[in-house]
């Protein structure tokens, strides 16, 4: 068989061109997408604080299965990233923590005034009410920073 004046026979030219637009699909497709989802920013700084964001907290949002009008009738809240720093939350900041209540928000706050920083997490056994079991459990959701 004959080879072309190229060099190369029809079979790998068509192989090469279907490799070409293999590539230029998938350099079109992710051009398409957003950032998020290609790659997830992370960020380059170490917080010392978690960062705040707004959300809708609604039954709606959550189970997906009222109209998109109740969850625009809602207002806005703050949401935290949990840890929280235990010795710097306000009562607010706390009632965000699942399982305190106004009650135990109060306590840690009044403890902490009374008593001075808190050294660890472990440290709201001391407060009446709390236990180590419940201090085990609310440190995923708080911490004590510098």
């Amino acid at each position: 068989m004959e080879q072309p004046p190229s060099g190369r026979r029809p079979a790998e030219l068509l192989i090469a061109a279907a490799a070409l637009l293999v590539v230029a699909a998938l350099l079109l497709w992710k051009a398409a997408q957003p950032e998020s989802m290609i790659a997830p920013q992370l960020s380059q700084a170490v917080q010392t604080e978690p960062a705040v964001t707004e959300i809708q907290p609604t039954e709606a949002i959550r189970t997906q299965t009222a109209p998109a009008e109740a969850a625009t009738a809602l207002p806005t809240v703050q949401a935290r990233t949990f840890p929280l720093n235990l010795n710097t939350a306000s009562f607010e900041d706390l009632l965000t923590v699942p399982g305190l209540g106004e009650k135990k928000a109060s306590a840690i706050i009044e403890y902490r005034n009374a008593a001075g920083r808190y050294d660890s997490v472990m440290e709201l056994a001391n407060i009446k009410g709390f236990g180590e079991t419940t201090a085990e459990r609310l440190s995923a959701y708080l911490a004590v920073y510098p």
